[in-house]
């Protein structure tokens, strides 16, 4: 009765916490999957820009090689990247950008 009730609250509990699991480990492959489908349809955009131009081998293969490598590289973000920056107060804002040059006015 009780023990049965708990039991039941217990699995149903556990149910649902295992299918947001699941659902969020879906969700990350799923976005995963698609950046590595862009990142692939971009590289065959270049191979078939270069092969319809007729681009010599070696100067295809060194094309590819950079904006392969290029695109692996983390880029830095940049303060115009940051979607909530908009909504610190312009005191706030200006005191982080004062904070994000202050190596700059030193000389280093």
């Amino acid at each position: 009765s009780n023990e049965r009730v708990f039991n039941i609250v217990c699995l149903f509990l556990g149910l649902l916490f295992f299918s947001s699991v699941i659902s969020s480990m879906t969700t990350a492959l799923t976005q995963l999957k698609l950046l590595a489908f862009e990142r692939e349809k971009k590289i065959h955009q270049l191979e078939t820009f270069l092969r319809q131009k007729s681009i010599s081998g070696k100067m295809a293969v060194a094309v590819k090689k950079q904006v392969v490598r290029r695109m692996s590289q983390r880029k830095p973000l940049e303060l115009a990247d940051i979607q909530a920056l908009p909504m610190l107060s312009l005191t706030l804002r200006d005191d982080l950008t004062f904070d994000l040059c202050k190596h700059l006015l030193r000389g280093q």
